[in-house]
């Protein structure tokens, strides 16, 4: 299984998202921040980034194209309000940013397990 840098800024969720991802049999790593977060990806090996875009008082959108360029370039799974996404072009801007998924909240976990299942078969994670 893959290792997974989790990023959220909600705690409840962030917990959520950790246990099923590790029910799962992934090792998952987490931060509710931008700057957390690339401490850990510098840090350690990371496969799989899930990261919601909305991290208050810091650019999701950059952090994206931290994560999935340069000396990181870790596939990324953004997720994001399905709302704020329709309405303000989220997932494209995602996508241009780096992401190579975009999920829209809410979603349910069989989408986030697809999600995942395709980034480790598509790019020989774990």
């Amino acid at each position: 299984m893959a290792t997974i840098l989790l990023i959220e800024p909600d705690e409840l969720l962030r917990n959520l998202l950790r246990k099923f991802l590790q029910w799962d049999g992934h090792t998952v790593v987490a931060s509710a921040t931008a700057r957390r977060a690339l401490d850990l990806a510098e840090s350690r090996p990371i496969d799989i980034v899930l990261m919601e875009i909305a991290l208050p008082g810091e650019d999701g959108l950059a952090l994206i194209r931290s994560l999935s360029s340069g000396a990181m370039n870790r596939p990324v799974i953004a997720l994001s309000y399905a709302r704020q996404t329709l309405r303000q072009g989220v997932g494209a801007r995602a996508r241009t940013a780096g992401a190579s998924a975009m999920l829209a909240s809410p979603f349910s976990l069989e989408d986030l397990r697809g999600a995942l299942s395709n980034l480790i078969h598509t790019s020989a994670v774990a």
